[in-house]
This record gives structure tokens, C-alpha cells and sequence, in this order.
């Protein structure tokens, strides 16, 4: 408590009693307490405030401000009285502004003198107007604190016409605490639109000031001033850029700065906490092992035990130099009474390693709407940058940070191998979320020699450990360096392993093998042959968009649960009224990918319903949403503790649905296909049929007759050349007619109509004529009626009548010129 606090304490109970004494009126408590506000107030004044007079005069002779009392015996401060409010010392409390009407208030004090209102503190700060920051911010404080809102208001104003520049606001916003200016901010202060923009500057000013470039260099380059203070006030002064502050710091320090110390740079950056801390561990990793030696020895200075992972990896594993892990070496064995041994390290490693990968599994699990931002080396790997980022991938770059530790390790085993690798492909994966990573290298903290992630064996491994982590992202990056450790050679692929894939549960995984199987274009029999081909086939029909599955018993709503989705993704939709038919739709060549429970159905509960879909192979890794309220508990238990189901209420309104997508597409750790992969894959998926129907000697360890019914229901999904192709290996009678009708097609380019001409010959020297007379005299009919208009079917038709009659030994078998 400040000497003036305790003489006002001191001072209250005799004014007061000298106020029983010289007045007769109104001797009860609630005369008195006015009074001793009064007085409070002015002995509270701040000292820019005081005036000698103030405290001099009698306040029961004449005013103590100024005003003259002749005459009034009955108020000692001489203000009038004003019956109507109530108040007996006459206008000592504000006036209360006009609701709705800021501007009217603060017009209501923009002219006035002095004289004209009585409060002692507006009067004081009239009389002796505030000039500097430090001086106007106390003055807003003091009206603010007896609730003088019209008062501020004009100050407010007056302030806008001074036109301060950034420094000076900061200043201003300094000075006045972050406590006034949202005071300021209150609905009851009833600021203009002009007021309010200039409190949002000045609360902003020290921010936008510490954030300008000019300013954090120099705040830095004063971090090496020989006064401690000097020093502590740059920190703080650095500390209000925040995270742009940060990134100016690490640069620095990884370039070698040579007027601040690094270690007064990194305990700098330490000052701003966990932001800091993630930054300096993040800075670990950046390419240059110079620059991350640097790094290194500014956090051997460091107090705590943040960085005893770093600092312990990089004296047993060649991390760093030579030259630089020997001044290390000799930094912390000056500072500590034994440096670790290589068995300590990786004990600790490994304790942090399961701390982390519990906190990543914890924090995956729930479902997180906001993002987040968080440190990662930049792609050149010079320096790091914050990126916007997903609640569980903050856990997730710490536990691949020490998995890139653990497997610089040389006493690392094939356990910690495979443990690291997919904690190190689930991160490459949740940087670049897509079914395929071009850039896959680069988004690895480690090199690919360096994690040693370059044996079949290992991948395998590595893939299963994903699974079982249920790292399905990195499960996808394992399989997609298998097939680059391939390369395009077959012989060495693991082609056993990738034929398993094919039947997992999970689309994206079946799908990736698929796309390595079809790269590597193996020529002899392998295990996936005839699954592989399915696989293709469901493959086709992505192209067409995604397909949503409803259930439930009330028609009602499942068609609202249709329209809602279609609404929002145009995606195809079936409906099913039992668990029977839901399981028979599963099961179809369509792949589902999302499946919508409206209601129940009478076979099943919703309970063994969901658990049915989980434990089925096409449906188990499928996102799942319970739109109903009417579940038992133990059911809401089941989709609350069961991965990638969740629980809402169905409604007509379309942002409700979309709400449901994006908590569905956020449970899940693997992406849903966008439109262009889904026509990749698709592309992929035609040309690898075409090419196998196209050479069916070569590729005769395909069966491909076993799904030629199914090849001609997606024909038309088919690219024009690929068509050709797959009808011409079918050899049916449909198959032939299809490549006769685009012989005929006008809309078709004419290379591909005489290609369909080819096509056809070649599929009746391969199969045989397996069209009937009927179809034969329907080509001449047809060849009469285009040939005369058409060029293009005068010859393409032509060379189809002239392989029929070759066919039935009237001629020999014609050679195209064209």
C-alpha cells in the first residue's frame, strides 16, 4: 500500500467526523459516505493531477475548487441541489448518457468548461490536460474507474485529432494496462464506430510495432548491451512481436550471429515458453549440420531438461561433425559431472518416445474442429516455419523428432527400426495428405538412407507396426516406398505382399497396392492375379463419384439423409431397409465409402449393427454416422469409444450435414479421395485392363474372362483407346458388335474408329467369328447406308466386311493400309 493510500485511510474517519459536526442536515450514514468519496477521490488523484491549492483549502470555508460558496449553508461543496435525482450534493454523480446514442454523449461534454461540471477528477483533468501517453492513460483510467464514460469519450475524440504514431500508441496501451481498454470495450461504455477502431489500435499498437522487422532487429542487436536491464527489457520488448519474434531470433542463431552470443539468442527464445522450446527442437533438424551445431551448442547453456534428447543423441551418434560433437563433448562435460553413455540415452529416448506416442494416441482421439499452428523445417531444410496444422500433429512432430533420433542411434535395434519408421511415415503423410506423395523424400525428417528404411524386409515391417498403431497414413507411405525400392523391375517387388494388400479392408490401402502392382507390370503369375483385376474393376467406378450407404426403417429419413447428401457432394446413394440388404450393397462391385444409420432396422440393433459394419471386411475401416436420438446408453458408449463413428441428429437444414462430413472427415486418419485422384485412378485402373486384354498371351495368368460381363457394363467408362483394347481381348459376340458400332460412331476422332476396325480383326483371328448371320448381313446393310456420305466408314466397315468374308474362306485375310 503507497503512503498516499495509507494518509487517505488515516484521513476518512476524521473528515468524517468534521462533517457531523459543521452540518446540520441529513446527520445519517448516507450523507457521509458521499463525502468521504469525495475526499477519496481527490486525495487518490495521480500526481500529474495534484494541485498545492487543492490541498490547502478549507473545505468548509470555501470550495477546494475554486467555486465560490457565499451564501449556500447547506451543501459545503456549493453545488446545487437537484431534487429530481435524488442526489444531495447535486450533479457529483455522471450524468448517464442517452442509451443508443454514443455520439450524443460525447457531444454532450465537447464544449464544456470547467465550471460546468463538478466532479473533481473531470475537473482536475481539465484543468491540467493530459499531453503524453503515460499522462492520458492515467487519465482514462481514473474516469473509467468512476464510470465517467462521456467524459472518456471526449478525450477519446480528442485523442483521434493528435494523430499519435504507432510508437506513441504503444505507449499509450502500455501505460493504461490491457484491464482499461477492455473496460473501454464494454457494451456500457457505448463507443462510436470511430471510437472503437481507435481503442482496437491502441490495444493492437505494441503488437504491430513489436512485429515490424526494423524494430525486432533492433530489439535484438540490444540483446547484447552490457546492462542487464537493457537486455531483459529487449526480451520483454520481443516477447510482444511473439512467434514473428521467434522466427527472427532462429534465424539468427542458425546463421551465426556475431554481435548477440547464441546462447543470449536461444535463452531468448526460451523466455517465450512452449513456442520456444518447440522452436529450438524443431531447429535441431534443419540440413546444414553446421547450422544445427549451432543450435546444439546455444542448448548446452541452457537450464532445464528440455533438450536433454538432443543434447544426449548428439554425443553418442554421428549427428554432428567431428570437430563439433568434440566442442560439444567438452561444453557439457565443463557444465555437468559425467556426459551419458550411449545405454542411458537410449533408455531416455525411448522413455520419451512412449510419452509422446501415448500423447499422439490420446490427442488423435479426439476430435478436434480448430487448427493449430506448429514449428516444422522449411522444404529446403534452411531454417523452420510455422504451419497450420492438425491438434494431433503437434505430439506427432515431437515423437518423429525422436524416432529420427533413435535411429541415428548405432546401437539401434530392428525393433526401435520399425517403431521409428512408422512414426516417421505417419508424419511424411499428415504433411502432405494424399494417396501418393511425389515429394515423399522431402517430407521425411530424415534422409531415406539415413532412417535405413530402404529393405523390403523393414518396409513389411514397418507397414504391419503402422497398422497396429492404426497409422493408416503411414501404412499408405510404407507400402508407396516399396514399390520405389522396386523400381520398375518386377522381379524384385514384393509381389506376395502387395496380392495381400489387395483384400485389406481399408479402400486407400487396396488402392495404393493396386497402383504399385499396375507401375510394376508384372509378366509372370503372381498370387493377387484375379484380385487384382476386382480390385481394378471397383477402381473404375470411382470416376463416377463417391457413394453414400443409408440405413434405417423409416423411408422418411432415409430420403432425408439422401437429399442432405447429395446436396452436399453429389454422391450416388443407396438406401436399405434391413441390415440384410445393407450388408448385400456392402458387398457389390460399388465401393461404398460412407455409410449413414438414420434409424433402426428390425433384424438388428443399432449396437450389433455398427458392430457387424466393423467387424466386415469391405465396411470395417468405413466412416460410420448414428443420425438418431433414440439409442440406450450402452450404444452411445459403443460410438463413442469406437474410431471413425460418430453421433449427430438428422435435420433438413444443409449446414447440419455438412457439420457431419467435416467431424467424419476429421475422425479419420486417412483423407477421403478428391476428385482428381479418384480420375487418376481411374485412368490407371482402364489402362491396366486394356493392356492385359490387348495381349492376352502375354498376360494369359489374368483372368480375364472371368469378369468380362462386368468389362462390358463399364465400356463406356473407359477411355476411347482402352476401350478398343478390352473389347477387342474379350472376344464375345457383344464385344464385337461394340467395336463395329464406334467403327460407325461420326462423333468418334477417325484414328479411333479404324482403330475399332483393326480391333475387330483381331479379335475374330484371336476368338473366332462370334457373331451370327443376322449380325453379318446388319454390317453390309449398315456399310450401304454410311459409306456413300462417310470416307471414315467407307473404309473402317469396309475392312470389317472384308475380315467377315476372309473369315468364311471367300477371301484371303485382308492388311490395312491405313
Amino acid at each position: 500500500m503507497s503512503k498516499q493510500q495509507k494518509f487517505t485511510l488515516a484521513f476518512l474517519p476524521e473528515t468524517a467526523q468534521l462533517m457531523n459536526e459543521q452540518t446540520d442536515l441529513r446527520r445519517d450514514n448516507r450523507t457521509a459516505a458521499p463525502l468521504i468519496m469525495a475526499v477519496a477521490c481527490v486525495l487518490l488523484l495521480p500526481p500529474w493531477m495534484n494541485s498545492a491549492t487543492v490541498w490547502a483549502q478549507n473545505p468548509f470555508g470555501e470550495s477546494p475548487f475554486g467555486e465560490s460558496t457565499a451564501g449556500d449553508s447547506v451543501n459545503p461543496f456549493g453545488a446545487a441541489s437537484d431534487p429530481g435525482d435524488g442526489n444531495g450534493f447535486g450533479g457529483f454523480a455522471p450524468a448517464a448518457p442517452v442509451a443508443g446514442n454514443s455520439a450524443a454523449a460525447s457531444e454532450a461534454t465537447a464544449a464544456t468548461e470547467v465550471e460546468d461540471d463538478p466532479d473533481p477528477v473531470v475537473q482536475a483533468v481539465r484543468q491540467q490536460p493530459p499531453e503524453t501517453p503515460e499522462e492520458m492513460a492515467k487519465a482514462l483510467t481514473w474516469l473509467v474507474r468512476i464510470k465517467r464514460f462521456d467524459e472518456a469519450k471526449r478525450w477519446l475524440d480528442h485523442l483521434a485529432t493528435l494523430n499519435w504514431n504507432q510508437q506513441e500508441l504503444a505507449q499509450l496501451a502500455r501505460s493504461g494496462g490491457s484491464s482499461l481498454w477492455v473496460r473501454l470495450r464494454a457494451p456500457e461504455a457505448e463507443l462510436s464506430a470511430a471510437q472503437s477502431k481507435l481503442i482496437s489500435e491502441i490495444f493492437t499498437a505494441p503488437a504491430e510495432l513489436a512485429r515490424d522487422l526494423t524494430s525486432i532487429n533492433g530489439w535484438i542487436d540490444r540483446l547484447a548491451s552490457k546492462s542487464a536491464g537493457q537486455r531483459r527489457l529487449a526480451q520483454l520488448r520481443l516477447q510482444d512481436a511473439s512467434l514473428v519474434a521467434v522466427q527472427r531470433l532462429i534465424d539468427r542463431l542458425l546463421a551465426g550471429d556475431a554481435l548477440v552470443p547464441a546462447e543470449m539468442l536461444a535463452g531468448t527464445i526460451l523466455e517465450f515458453g512452449r513456442d520456444g522450446i518447440e522452436a529450438l527442437q524443431t531447429a535441431c533438424w534443419v540440413k546444414d549440420p553446421a547450422r544445427a551445431a549451432r543450435v546444439l551448442m546455444a542448448l548446452a547453456d541452457l537450464p532445464g531438461t528440455h533438450f536433454y534428447p538432443e543434447l544426449g543423441a548428439a554425443t553418442v551418434s554421428p549427428l554432428l561433425a567431428t570437430e563439433h560433437q568434440t566442442a560439444l563433448r567438452a561444453k557439457l562435460e565443463a557444465k555437468h559431472s559425467k556426459l551419458p553413455s550411449p545405454a542411458a540415452v537410449s533408455k531416455l529416448l525411448t522413455k520419451r518416445f512412449d510419452d509422446s506416442l501415448a500423447e499422439y494416441q490420446e490427442r488423435r482421439s479426439q476430435v478436434a474442429m480448430l487448427p493449430i499452428t506448429l514449428w516444422r523445417v522449411t522444404t529446403d531444410g534452411a531454417t523452420i516455419e510455422r504451419v497450420e496444422a492438425k491438434a494431433a500433429d503437434l505430439p506427432l512432430e515431437r515423437l518423429a523428432q525422436l524416432a529420427g533420433l533413435r535411429l541415428r542411434l548405432p546401437t539401434a535395434t530392428a525393433d526401435e527400426l520399425r517403431d521409428c519408421g512408422a512414426a516417421l511415415l505417419q508424419r511424411a503423410y499428415q504433411i502432405s495428405p494424399q494417396l501418393r506423395d511425389p515429394q515423399l523424400a522431402s517430407h521425411l525428417l530424415l534422409p531415406l538412407t539415413a532412417t535405413q528404411l530402404t529393405t523390403t524386409n523393414l518396409l513389411e515391417q514397418v507397414y504391419t507396426q503402422a497398422t497396429t498403431w492404426q497409422m493408416h497414413g503411414g501404412a499408405l507411405r510404407a507400402i508407396e516406398l516399396l514399390g520405389k525400392d522396386a523400381g520398375d523391375s518386377a522381379a524384385t517387388a514384393p509381389l506376395g505382399f502387395l496380392s495381400k494388400r489387395l483384400l485389406d479392408s481399408r479402400p486407400s490401402v487396396r488402392y495404393s497396392a493396386f497402383s504399385t502392382l499396375a507401375r510394376l507390370n508384372p509378366q509372370h503369375a503372381y498370387l493377387g492375379a484375379e484380385t487384382a483385376l476386382h480390385t481394378a474393376l471397383e477402381i473404375m467406378q470411382l470416376g463416377n463419384g463417391p457413394h453414400a450407404l443409408v440405413i434405417g426403417g423409416q423411408s422418411d429419413r432415409r430420403q432425408t439423409a439422401v437429399n442432405q447428401i447429395q446436396m452436399q457432394t453429389s454422391a450416388a446413394t443407396s438406401s436399405a431397409n434391413t441390415a440384410r440388404n445393407a450388408f448385400i450393397a456392402l458387398d457389390r462391385e460399388t465401393p461404398t465409402e460412407l455409410v449413414v444409420i438414420v434409424d433402426r432396422v428390425a433384424d438388428q440393433s443399432i449396437f450389433q449393427l455398427i458392430q457387424r459394419l466393423r467387424g466386415g471386411k469391405r465396411s470395417s475401416a468405413l466412416p460410420i454416422a448414428v443420425l438418431t436420438d433414440e439409442l440406450y446408453q450402452y450404444e452411445r458408449e459403443l460410438i463413442d469409444r469406437t474410431p471413425g463413428v460418430i453421433h449427430s441428429v438428422l435435420s433438413t437444414d444443409p449446414q447440419q450435414m455438412a457439420r457431419v462430413l467435416m467431424q467424419l472427415a476429421n475422425s479419420l486418419d486417412t483423407v477421403p479421395l478428391t476428385a482428381v485422384e479418384r480420375s487418376q485412378l481411374a485412368i490407371q485402373a482402364g489402362d491396366f485392363l486394356a493392356t492385359i486384354a490387348a495381349n492376352r498371351t502375354q498376360y494369359a495368368f489374368y483372368p480375364l474372362g472371368d469378369i468380362g460381363s462386368h468389362l462390358m457394363v463399364e465400356a463406356n467408362n473407359f477411355l476411347p483407346r482402352a476401350r478398343i483394347d478390352v473389347l477387342s481381348g474379350l472376344g464375345t459376340a457383344e464385344s464385337q458388335r461394340k467395336l463395329i458400332a464406334m467403327a460407325s460412331q461420326e462423333s468418334l476422332e477417325e484414328t479411333h474408329r479404324l482403330a475399332a476396325a483393326r480391333a475387330f480383326g483381331s479379335s475374330v483371328r484371336s476368338f473366332g467369328m462370334s457373331l451370327g448371320q443376322q449380325d453379318i448381313l446388319a454390317n453390309y446393310d449398315l456399310y450401304n447406308q454410311l459409306a456413300p456420305q462417310d470416307p471414315v466408314a467407307l473404309r473402317a466397315l469396309g475392312h470389317v466386311l472384308d475380315v467377315s468374308e476372309a473369315h468364311a474362306g471367300k477371301a484371303e485375310w485382308p492388311t490395312p493400309s491405313w
